[in-house]
């Protein structure tokens, strides 16, 4: 059961990593996402709520292709504030990821 707290900071582990990496497909996120939070994970439907629901999110396309749905997403918000250890844990996590996505 994931602890309601880590709920309500899952809009700024998104908003994170897509100010890290600029703009990326919604299937891109999960995989960063759930990599580096593994305790944390959220789906592919549960994302899109968040961000749809949370100020700064912005969709720039959607695609239908065959029977799945994509969509491209940036982060245009108000700079999120973590302390500066979550930050150095993060940008660690992600360091190790950077060279899989890129």
């Amino acid at each position: 059961m994931t602890h309601l707290l880590s709920k309500k900071s899952n809009w700024k582990r998104l908003a994170w990593i897509l100010e890290q990496h600029g703009t990326l497909s919604i299937h891109q996120l999960e995989y960063i996402h759930n990599e580096i939070f593994r305790v944390n994970q959220i789906s592919v439907y549960a994302m899109v709520n968040i961000m749809t629901r949370s100020r700064g999110f912005i969709c720039l396309e959607k695609k239908k292709i065959d029977n799945s749905r994509t969509s491209t997403w940036i982060y245009q918000g108000e700079k999120i504030k973590i302390s500066q250890t979550t930050k150095n844990r993060w940008d660690s996590k992600l360091e190790g990821l950077n060279s899989i996505i890129l």
